[in-house]
């Protein structure tokens, strides 16, 4: 994302806001113990897939090409790529695909529509926590005066925790509304409108590219 905005002329400063811990490994090996061949494994994360240590031989989907780019660093290409590039899209495409059986390794944090679609479908689904996404610890009043004092045009989020942890360690996350957020998608813009801020670009296609044309475009 830093290059793609770099490319356009910006100067980035990458910050964490969050940490990835992994999952129960127990449970994520019992999840995917003795599955059918037919199976499907499905993921809707990069960090999912670098949570899973022995793959069983399944069919693999991915929710868009970042996921699906980590799935054939780690194992192999998957069998299926979303293109409406979110869980009601992966849920539709794997519908059109067939299949009885989803597993899905996923982040603590993930929200119900992937599955409750699958089910609504006629799909057994079994989920696993593959990992857990924790705040990472900020210098929150060094930030919030740089905010407050025009050091940043924009503020970039690629995920609706990422906003949520940055802004609760700010001594007062108001200062956000002295720049322009820019978000990776529908998700991430609905977390930062709930908190009350605006969102002054998101992306069409939730990747890096998408994100910095968004801002490109503004």
């Amino acid at each position: 994302m830093a290059r793609a905005l770099q490319a356009l002329g910006a100067e980035t400063e990458e910050l964490a806001t969050i940490r990835i811990v992994p999952g129960d490994p127990a449970d994520l090996a019992a999840a995917l113990a003795n599955l059918p061949p037919n199976a499907w494994l499905v993921f809707t994360s990069a960090n999912a897939v670098r949570a899973v240590a022995a793959w069983p031989t399944t069919r693999l989907a991915a929710v868009g090409p970042a996921t699906a780019a980590a799935l054939a660093a780690a194992v192999r290409p998957p069998d299926l790529v979303a293109a409406q590039q979110d869980g009601l899209g992966l849920a539709r495409a794997l519908a059109a695909a067939g299949g009885g059986l989803a597993v899905l390794p996923r982040g603590d944090l993930a929200t119900p529509e992937l599955p409750a679609a699958l089910v609504a479908a006629g799909w057994r689904v079994r989920e696993v926590v593959a990992y857990r996404t924790l705040p990472a610890e900020l210098d929150g009043a060094a930030l919030g005066a740089r905010l407050g004092g025009g050091d940043f045009d924009w503020v970039v989020f690629a995920s609706g925790s990422a906003f949520t942890s940055l802004a609760a360690q700010l001594p007062d996350a108001r200062v956000l509304g002295g720049v322009r957020l820019a978000s990776i998608g529908p998700r991430t813009s609905q977390v930062i409108r709930a908190a009350g801020f605006a969102v002054a670009a998101e992306a069409l296609q939730p990747t890096p590219a998408g994100l910095a044309a968004a801002i490109g475009g503004t």
